[in-house]
């Protein structure tokens, strides 16, 4: 994330990233596990602290990222090419398997955000945030709100959509590469995942 235009770390108490940089707390009850993580709650006060410092007003493209994923900023990039995330309010499934979008990685424009801080209680009047994981409320709302969703497989290689991260090898061909690998839950993994990616 490091390498984005501007970026934002979140987390349930305050954290030295390195430096001067510190990831910004959002305290709070922590997500509950019932076969699935159901962590809306958890998302959304990072997305309430986000609304609250409208940096994202600046950018054309929001983009959350877990930490146990290896994300290639260069990469989206190129898989945004030819999106308008300005003018258009758009969102990005990433599994194939399920054909929706999966937490590790969701991108979002700035009308799509635009529309989640000003009518997410649209949302919330036809679905229940605590019995649904933060990606499957996240996907939903985005269509309660009309925000297009756009399917793009070579985003995200994800183990809980029939990826094999740990390898974070190439696997595509005419596309560009994919832009995240999940989950990477070690540092000596994590570490030879990005020399991986960025010795190409």
């Amino acid at each position: 994330i490091f390498s984005c235009n501007q970026w934002h770390a979140f987390s349930d108490q305050p954290v030295l990233l390195g430096g001067k940089d510190r990831a910004i707390p959002v305290p709070g009850p922590p997500a509950v596990y019932h076969k699935l993580w159901l962590n809306t709650d958890v998302l959304f006060r990072a997305w309430k602290k986000i609304f609250e410092l409208r940096t994202f007003l600046r950018h054309e493209w929001t983009v959350k990222v877990d930490p146990d994923v290896v994300f290639i900023a260069w990469r989206l990039r190129q898989h945004l090419r030819g999106h308008n995330g300005w003018t258009d309010a758009v969102y990005f499934k990433n599994c194939g398997l399920y054909q929706s979008i999966n937490g590790p990685l969701e991108v979002y424009s700035k009308p799509a955000v635009v529309r989640l801080k000003s009518e997410r209680w649209k949302c919330d009047k036809q679905l229940d945030a605590s019995s649904l994981p933060e990606d499957q409320y996240s996907g939903r709302c985005m269509d309660i709100l009309y925000a297009k969703a756009i399917f793009n497989g070579y985003l995200l290689v994800d183990q809980n959509c029939g990826g094999e991260a740990t390898t974070c090898d190439r696997r595509t061909w005419n596309h560009p590469q994919p832009a995240a690998f999940h989950p990477l839950k070690d540092l000596d993994g994590y570490t030879a995942c990005i020399a991986k990616t960025t010795a190409e």
